[in-house]
């Protein structure tokens, strides 16, 4: 299904100037009288006299495009004009489908009828490169629809790889801060099943674990229970790779600890008897890192203010994190199931 948030509805919720009247009165340029999102008119893409700027995709395709629609739309590429004639962009790092999904964007001003699961990633990632914020913040809103929508560890499953390429592309964590929020509006067990599933998965590369982090959360006994148990079966004795010592901190142990103390223990008594003598030194200093840590806690995701904003009109936060001092589980923890527990 295609989206179909209108224009004035993102312009309303950021707060963006909807008219040329809230607009400098004396303008220093083109970009001062005119603020984007604006409709110029699909029809203008077939005058070939006005596409004065080539664009060459991944798939060797070359889509054009008015100059001044770009750069109405784009604050890098009016970065580019204002230096130099602009006659051609290499977009060979997006493939002509989503060139022209974001082209049609900005002629129309708007994503109705363009942005959908398919257009996704391409189209989000092309509007952060080329700094188009309006289309941006759509597909961020799109995104935050999809992640109050979900409701199967399949559907979570695809949001935390468009959450995890963006991460890795553009070490953008705004979609992993999303998923965090609309997980937290959810059944805690989507989120432990989400974790089990990612952390299960073969292969798990590191950006996997690197969002696993982030989202772990109230779930964070599940990631180490699922963390201990790979490594347990591994041959003897097994040298601790980048990845695993990335997902042992102390910040989260601490957690883990505070959350289970009896997954915290299985976790520690397996790591004792699998992990090489070369480990010993940074199993030493972890645990002593650990056990520095007080009972209060920062999380490992900042909150982002448009998706606050954005989730507030749905549902109310979710209540504050509170440290279990009993052995037993937080009421809003789900234990691991047996195929996880250490005999």
């Amino acid at each position: 299904m295609a989206y179909s948030r209108s224009t004035a509805q993102g312009n309303q919720l950021y707060g963006v100037p909807t008219s040329v009247s809230n607009q400098p009165s004396v303008p220093n340029s083109v970009s001062d009288q005119l603020t984007a999102p604006v409709n110029f008119g699909t029809l203008l893409r077939g005058y070939k006299g006005l596409n004065d700027v080539t664009m060459t995709t991944s798939d060797g395709e070359e889509v054009k495009a008015n100059s001044l629609v770009l750069t109405m739309n784009s604050l890098l590429i009016s970065e580019m004009a204002e230096k130099d004639f602009l006659v051609e962009l290499d977009m060979t790092d997006f493939t002509a489908e989503g060139v022209n999904c974001f082209v049609d964007c900005c002629y129309s001003g708007s994503v109705e009828g363009k942005l959908n699961k398919c257009t996704f990633r391409e189209l989000n990632k092309i509007s952060i490169v080329f700094k188009v914020d309006w289309i941006a913040k759509e597909c961020l809103l799109f995104f935050c629809d999809m992640c109050i929508n979900t409701g199967s560890v399949r559907d979570a499953r695809q949001l935390f790889g468009e959450a995890g390429y963006l991460l890795k592309e553009r070490r953008d964590k705004k979609l992993v801060k999303a998923l965090d929020a609309g997980l937290k509006r959810q059944s805690p067990d989507l989120r432990s099943a989400l974790i089990r599933a990612v952390m299960t998965a073969s292969p798990r590369g590191p950006v996997d674990s690197e969002v696993c982090s982030y989202l772990a959360g109230p779930a964070t006994p599940v990631l180490y229970m699922c963390l201990a148990e790979d490594i347990g079966n591994k041959p003897r004795p097994h040298k601790l790779t980048r990845d695993e010592k990335q997902l042992l901190n102390p910040s989260a142990l601490s957690k883990c600890q505070r959350l289970d103390k009896v997954v915290y223990e299985k976790v520690l008594d397996i790591l004792k008897i699998s992990v090489s003598p070369d480990d010993y030194g940074f199993l030493f200093q972890l645990l002593a890192e650990t056990s520095k840590l007080g009972s209060g806690e920062e999380d490992c995701l900042s909150g982002d203010e448009d998706i606050e904003r954005y989730f507030s009109k749905f549902l109310p936060p979710p209540p504050p994190f509170i440290p279990s001092t009993q052995h037993s589980h937080p009421a809003n923890f789900c234990p691991a199931p047996v195929l996880f527990q250490i005999q």
